[in-house]
């Protein structure tokens, strides 16, 4: 990978944000990318390419399959920024659910559809939340699950929420996840998982997962 030397410590301003690094840490200002190749700039203003492989939001498209799954969007935005500048009515980008949704949620779960993972999907009783970041997202599919497990089951006594004993998902002391640096989570369990970089014995961690369902599988 390529490395350049531009001006030295270089500050992007985002020492003001909090996340994954402590608040005043520089992090790395991503340039541009082209499918799994990066180019990004680090404080000392040096550039560099790396392949960026993993990441919690990894991107499955890239190039001209990206472009034009991005086209319609793109086509819309420049219609609803020409109605915005010559003062009309233009319509939403987004829109608080409050208020209604726009028009175009319909398309997406339309398109959505044929996708789903069941067998004449049309016939069963489904739907779609939408978040827009990870420990809302989780939230929300719990909330859903434990909903829809008590209105059907009428058990109300199995409420626990089982994470994995790595796992994040958003601010650690509020969000499930196995981190909780500030409180203990009484509402959810931790269930053993392989850790990358620790020697695996399948059969060892299989009795350990087998005992954790033992103890709570009634919770």
């Amino acid at each position: 990978m390529s490395v350049e030397s531009t001006e030295q410590n270089m500050s992007t301003g985002c020492d003001r944000f909090a996340g994954r690094v402590p608040a005043g840490q520089e992090q790395p200002v991503v340039l541009k990318k082209n499918g799994v190749r990066h180019v990004r700039r680090l404080e000392s203003g040096e550039e560099e390419e790396l392949l960026s492989v993993g990441l919690a939001c990894s991107e499955c498209f890239s190039g001209p399959r990206l472009g034009k799954i991005l086209k319609a969007g793109f086509d819309y935005e420049q219609k609803v920024m020409e109605d915005l500048l010559a003062g009309n009515y233009a319509s939403p980008l987004s829109n608080h659910t409050s208020g209604g949704v726009t028009e175009h949620l319909g398309q997406f779960v339309e398109a959505l559809e044929p996708h789903l993972p069941w067998k004449e999907a049309e016939k069963l009783d489904w739907c779609v939340s939408l978040q827009l970041e990870g420990a809302s997202a989780v939230w929300a599919a719990i909330d859903m699950v434990l909903q829809e497990a008590i209105l059907t089951s009428g058990d109300k006594k199995r409420k626990m929420v089982a994470v994995g004993a790595t796992s994040y998902h958003g601010p650690p002391s509020t969000s499930f996840g196995a981190k909780c640096p500030l409180w203990q989570k009484s509402y959810q369990l931790k269930y053993p998982v392989p850790i990358a970089g620790h020697k695996f014995d399948e059969a060892e961690y299989l009795d350990r997962f087998d005992a954790f369902l033992d103890a709570h599988a009634h919770e």
